[in-house]
């Protein structure tokens, strides 16, 4: 005697059961594929969550941005640190820096440089720090999501791309501000070191500020040099990652349209600062010989 198959006469259930095998069939898929997506090529290693939870592709973006966050904090407290003993060191021992130790301390103009590069190391390492803990959190909260049943893209990283796009335009904008000033700087520097002219004395102002001027000169040079090697590092390695979550996720990371549209308001709004700030710094000399002029005339 052959089995036949077994038919509910309730419709309703029977729409019911056929729903609920085929959605489970579908997110079931669907996890597989996510599962099975990791971003690299044939013969590397694949980097999975330890609890077995986290698709190996969307783990593979947690894991890259925690160790991105690591190496900028300790790249950080590294330029922190010697920056700090590099301004201990001109303070208690100049006789290290200076050819004539007769009793000669180190000029003012030598902390700037140092007490700039521990601001702005201090302020990346708390906000790196503050981010680094934030990605540990979302990791936290998308695996206890998945254990519920959920499998759609985790909010970070619709809002990591976002800020991949966005960080990318105000870097740009950051660097072309600190060619531009450093640079201006810098040339103009150069050209007073060795100039009197009248009252003014910038020969006796420069050297008395920085005993070798041309070093100054050269370090600015090379601080230069530093900040375009690495804004062009940075952006190859920034493109990477955000090729990485498109090709993972496709389109349902961000709407593209908008994100142009969001980019391209930044840029607008990043040249108009920086073509404003050129026009006060144009604007500078004549101010102030306004408000001298009108010293002169009250006395």
């Amino acid at each position: 005697m052959s089995l036949k198959p077994i038919i509910n006469s309730g419709q309703n259930d029977g729409n019911n059961t056929q729903s609920f095998t085929t959605e489970s069939i579908a997110n079931r898929m669907l996890y597989d594929t996510l599962q099975t997506r990791a971003l690299v090529n044939k013969g590397k290693k694949v980097i999975k969550d330890p609890y077995g939870i986290i698709p190996n592709g969307i783990y593979k973006v947690f894991k890259l941005e925690k160790n991105v966050k690591l190496a900028s904090i300790i790249t950080c407290l590294v330029f922190f640190f010697l920056s700090l003993i590099a301004t201990i060191l001109f303070a208690t021992t100049p006789q290290l820096f200076l050819s004539n130790t007769s009793n000669q301390k180190i000029k003012w103009g030598w902390y700037i440089i140092p007490s700039v590069i521990m601001l702005l190391s201090a302020y990346t390492t708390i906000i790196e720090l503050i981010e680094l803990i934030g990605i540990s959190k979302s990791v936290v909260v998308y695996r206890d999501s998945i254990k519920m049943g959920a499998i759609s893209t985790p909010p970070f990283i619709t809002l990591l791309y976002r800020k991949l796009i966005l960080k990318q335009v105000r870097r740009t904008w950051l660097v072309v501000a600190i060619l531009f000033y450093v640079g201006l700087f810098t040339l103009t520097f150069w050209a007073l070191k060795d100039v009197k002219w009248r009252q003014l004395d910038f020969k006796t102002w420069i050297h008395s500020s920085f005993p070798n001027p041309n070093l100054v000169v050269y370090i600015l040079c090379g601080l230069m040099s530093a900040v375009l090697i690495s804004y062009i590092a940075f952006t190859i390695f920034r493109k990477k990652r955000t090729i990485d979550i498109q090709s993972f996720f496709g389109t349902e990371v961000m709407d593209y349209n908008e994100l142009q549209e969001k980019k391209s308001k930044a840029h607008r709004f990043y040249a108009k600062i920086f073509f404003l700030s050129i026009l006060l710094l144009l604007l500078l000399p004549f101010i102030i010989y306004i408000i001298v002029k009108k010293i002169r005339r009250s006395k």
